[in-house]
């Protein structure tokens, strides 16, 4: 599962933060998600609690905010969302754009004109948004 190496890097960043901030515990910390990222909230929450621990971030509370997928044809301008997109992906497709995002252009066409030609507006990547501290 991705959702392993994604929280050691939220984590790791964290940390970091919190150490430059001389932050001595965590108390919550609030990581945003991108839709296309297809996160298990579960399974990420899990890695996190299990590689936080002995870490000033052992015993936070973790939130996710999850933010849409939006898409734009860059041929005609329309603009979709993911439910849209969904309909185009058989399993293996969105197993694919689980694993790698950006592979939702090897899968999608525009649904107004067929281009293969847009842009992900937003719904990619995940990042800390906010840290809570006790310093």
């Amino acid at each position: 599962m991705h959702e392993w190496a994604l929280a050691r890097a939220v984590l790791l960043s964290v940390l970091r933060a919190a150490g430059d901030a001389g932050a001595s515990r965590l108390k919550s910390v609030e990581v945003a998600v991108g839709e296309l990222q297809d996160l298990d909230e579960e399974a990420m929450r899990l890695a996190l609690d299990e590689l936080s621990r002995n870490t000033p971030a052992e015993g936070a509370s973790w939130e996710f905010r999850r933010i849409g997928a939006r898409f734009r044809c860059r041929a005609c301008g329309a603009e979709w969302g993911m439910g849209r997109a969904k309909k185009l992906l058989g399993s293996d497709e969105a197993e694919a754009v689980h694993f790698l995002p950006e592979a939702v252009h090897a899968f999608i066409r525009c649904s107004a004109c067929g281009s293969p030609d847009f842009e992900i507006l937003e719904g990619r990547g995940v990042w800390v948004e906010r840290i809570k501290a006790l310093r």
